[in-house]
């Protein structure tokens, strides 16, 4: 984009290099413009300024004319956390079920086997004991 440099490219302080300036940055401005991706992000920034201007005068008429804040219905997204808590919380209480009858059934396999010891008789002396005594 012009206007290109001129011979020597030395300015002197004053207003033909202010508007050398000028012109090259305008020029570059709408080079920018011309081309795809900065249109896309002018388009992205226009809408997102828009939006929040206009969720701003939302709240400051309601506010203005004493309406109550209204919840909004909650977007599908908001959803999806919901339903993804609710599977978190399923899992977890399966778990401790899952380990709860874990620990049951160890406990009474654990009685079984003290009752199966209790039909033994127990020695008295170990075997360590005869060897060192």
């Amino acid at each position: 984009f012009g206007p290109s440099l001129p011979c020597g490219a030395v300015f002197k302080h004053g207003q033909h290099f202010k508007d050398f300036l000028l012109t090259k940055l305008i020029n570059a401005e709408i080079a920018c413009l011309k081309a795809g991706r900065f249109a896309n992000l002018e388009q992205r920034t226009r809408s997102s300024l828009l939006s929040a201007l206009v969720e701003e005068l939302r709240i400051k008429t309601n506010t203005f004319m004493g309406i109550p804040e209204i919840q909004r219905e909650a977007p599908k997204t908001e959803k999806q956390p919901k339903r993804f808590s609710k599977i978190v919380r399923k899992i977890i209480e399966s778990r401790k079920e899952a380990q709860a009858q874990h620990r049951s059934n160890k406990s009474s396999s654990a009685h079984n086997a003290s009752c199966l010891s209790e039909g033994t008789p127990v020695s008295m002396r170990s075997r360590c004991s005869r060897s060192s005594g």
